[in-house]
């Protein structure tokens, strides 16, 4: 059990975690009451036993394999029938990746052998990811990723490694006090090669408590019980669940933090809390994030880049507009906070500093927004707030696979998506194809390219993103690269 001084602390981990080492890393307190481990010095012992590459039953690699096989000759079925031929019978306006000898359907980033690990100066990849990977009890990941088998979290791994980010958010993640699952899923997953491909380390991981499954104490849903989980300051079934985890090559600044879990939403000026769902005492405790919203600067080549983190709750299947009008609003707080000024002077962190961030940071916002820009629950709108901001760019990324995707959908008219459908982020469940996830750099950097882990039918790493659920997720990996302008 952890002590308890960990409880409510983020963590930065650079090196391995004492439940996986004989060696005990030094430990240092930081104001805030966070945790920094530090790596064992070179050649202290290790318990840590060979990890098999294997799965976790001898037959378990074969029905992946077979599979994987069944799901591409099925996938070819599908997309002559409802993707090919609407778009042919559309006339000349065909879809570059349906015309022949399209030069787009090689890997969109190349095998990881391909990859060259080593960083140009100046430059960083940020990615956002909702793993998908949250559990029903309190522990239960942890638990799961600490052998390697888990088919969900390999292909997450997978994906992180065909695409091989600096810097990656996941989402769906959940928390728990001692990082069990964090670390584990590094240690069993990422550092470990998935289906062929190149293992990745990341030698810094933030983590920190979220609102899920945090109990008000009032029947928020209004369905006469007080306790379900819709009844939290975050949906969910526990505390943790549904939380996030940072994976960074660089140094994160842990001194400089700034995490806003407990900020109420009240505070926030002309907000849209609804007045008639609840009672004055919940419309005065009530917090802004359903999840949390982070600031974590990481260290870049002698200067400093935020990754500004956040997740908020997905306005579906919730009673009334609540949900959607939090959500705006959480979206409304990113903005205001990137874009600094007075007009962000009500934002205050979990350590009561207010302000948002200085007109000259450099930053990314990465985050599963449950927000498209023209279709789905969201209120209409909501991300235009963030995506329309000034302080930051919208690179737009796009894919192949979500092209198909949209164009199989066949339902979606008029939006952003119908002029550019490769825009597309998330599916599943029966779902419409959403733009949800977001990787949005400040004006500060350059972008130096973009895309969206969605591999058409004829490119590699289809499998991982074929199917409902897919083996990924119904949720894809976004990206962008930046250049770095002279640190500051």
């Amino acid at each position: 059990m952890p002590a308890a001084g960990w409880r409510g602390a983020g963590i930065v981990d650079n090196g391995n975690d004492p439940r996986h080492s004989g060696a005990n890393p030094a430990r240092r307190r930081n104001p805030g009451s966070a945790v920094v481990l530090h790596r064992p010095p070179a050649g202290s012992p290790t318990r840590r036993p060979p990890i098999p590459g294997g799965p976790r039953t001898p037959y378990a690699g074969w029905v992946r394999a077979i599979t994987r096989g069944l799901g591409a000759g099925l996938l070819a079925v599908t997309l002559t029938a409802a993707s090919v031929a609407p778009a042919l019978a559309a006339g000349p306006d065909v879809s570059d990746y349906l015309k022949p000898g399209y030069s787009g359907f090689g890997s969109p980033l190349g095998a990881a052998a391909d990859q060259d690990d080593t960083q140009q100066e100046g430059e960083l990849r940020a990615a956002v990811f909702n793993a998908s990977l949250s559990r029903s009890y309190a522990g239960e990941l942890a638990q799961d990723l600490s052998i390697p088998g888990d088919e969900r979290a390999a292909a997450v791994a997978e994906v992180i490694q065909r695409t091989r980010p600096d810097v990656v958010l996941l989402s769906d993640f959940d928390h728990d006090d001692a990082h069990g699952a964090a670390n584990a899923f590094r240690a069993n997953y990422l550092q470990q090669g998935q289906d062929g491909q190149k293992p990745i380390d990341y030698p810094y991981v933030y983590a920190a408590p979220n609102n899920n499954g945090i109990p008000t104490g009032a029947d928020l849903d209004g369905n006469g019980t007080v306790g379900d989980p819709a009844d939290g300051f975050g949906f969910g079934d526990f505390a943790g669940q549904h939380g996030m985890v940072l994976y960074s090559r660089h140094p994160i600044d842990q001194d400089k933090v700034r995490t806003f879990q407990n900020m109420l939403w009240k505070s926030m000026p002309g907000n849209r809390m609804p007045h008639d769902r609840y009672s004055p005492l919940v419309r005065h405790v009530m917090r802004l994030n359903s999840t949390t919203t982070w600031d974590v600067p990481v260290q870049v080549d002698g200067g400093t880049v935020h990754v500004i983190a956040a997740n908020p709750a997905a306005p579906v299947g919730e009673a009334g507009t609540s949900q959607q009008r939090r959500n705006a609003d959480q979206i409304r707080m990113l903005s205001d906070y990137v874009s600094g000024g007075s007009g962000a002077q009500y934002i205050t962190d979990d350590a009561g500093r207010s302000g948002g961030l200085a007109h000259d940071s450099r930053f990314v916002v990465l985050g599963d927004l449950a927000a498209d820009p023209a279709h789905g629950p969201a209120a209409h709108g909501a991300v235009d707030t963030l995506l329309d901001n000034p302080a930051l760019v919208d690179p737009r990324p796009t894919s192949d696979g979500a092209a198909e995707a949209a164009a199989a959908q066949g339902s979606r008219t008029g939006g952003d998506e119908a002029a550019a459908p490769g825009l597309l982020t998330s599916t599943g469940d029966g779902a419409a194809a959403l733009r949800t996830d977001y990787a949005l750099p400040s004006r500060t950097l350059s972008v130096a390219g973009s895309g969206v882990f969605w591999p058409s039918a004829r490119q590699d790493g289809r499998s991982l993103v074929f199917g409902d659920p897919a083996p990924s997720g119904g949720h894809r990996l976004v990206w962008v690269d930046v250049d770095l302008p002279a640190a500051r």
